[in-house]
């Protein structure tokens, strides 16, 4: 397995300063999830329900979760960052707030060209290096634009442009359709299904049902703060 995922455990802690109580709320309750490279699973349940604690806890982004996450074999529960950073590369995530992901004063050209840079050794990246990549996802009109000067949708493509030529290992993929037309939420899928066809194993979150059934080889759901199988007759529901 690429990730494992066992005994996920996190809580969020409320205190009630008039009735002096701390309440208590369960998010990830014993929380289990193994994905193989290559396998795209599809994460489903209502909203609030856990999917993007689970995401970011199998990613170790979750302070004080507890409970055993493998990354391809090795236990890394217990690592430090400094220790893990040579993994962040293999092991990533497309996030709902793709803005934050980017660095202000570059332009999604400049973060193409360090992309590659950093993951494939690449000393001066161009046009060359990242195929139809920018042209499928529409993004040759802002290749000079800064973060602040495109939309939501787009800073998502461009999060979603540095995933497919970087080819990690595991992705964690939080909405990664929000914001696209239904041309390009298609071609989405296919990129996605081209990258796992590459070895990259991939967890899916999306409140879009065709998105979900065209890219999973497997849904599971997020029922009470722990994962299960839906049940034969289940609806593919995200």
């Amino acid at each position: 397995m690429i990730l494992e995922g066992r005994g996920l455990r996190w809580s969020i802690r409320e205190r009630r300063r008039a009735l002096g109580r701390v309440r208590e709320h369960v998010v990830l309750r014993d929380a289990s999830l193994s994905i193989a490279a290559g396998e795209v699973v599809g994460l489903g349940g209502p909203s609030g329900v856990g999917k993007t604690t689970l995401g970011t806890a199998l990613l170790r982004l979750l302070p004080g979760a507890e409970g055993t996450v493998l990354w391809d074999g090795q236990e890394v529960s217990s690592w430090p960052e400094r220790r893990l950073r040579p993994l962040r590369r293999r092991f990533q995530a497309l996030l709902q707030s793709p803005q934050a992901m980017l660095t202000p004063f570059w332009s999604v050209r400049e973060h193409l060209e360090e992309t590659l840079r950093a993951l494939r050794d690449v000393r001066r990246p161009g046009p060359e290096h990242w195929g139809d990549v920018v042209e499928e996802l529409g993004l040759e009109p802002v290749l000079d634009s800064r973060p602040w000067e495109i939309s939501g949708g787009e800073a998502r493509r461009v999060g979603l442009a540095r995933v497919l030529l970087a080819r990690p290992a595991f992705l964690f993929a939080d909405e990664p359709d929000a914001g696209l037309d239904p041309p390009r939420r298609v071609e989405l899928a296919r990129r996605m299904r081209r990258l796992a066809a590459s070895g990259t194993a991939i967890l899916v979150v999306t409140h879009d049902r065709s998105t979900l059934e065209r890219v999973s080889d497997r849904l599971v759901l997020m029922d009470n703060g722990s994962v299960r199988t839906p049940e034969r007759g289940e609806e593919r529901e995200p």
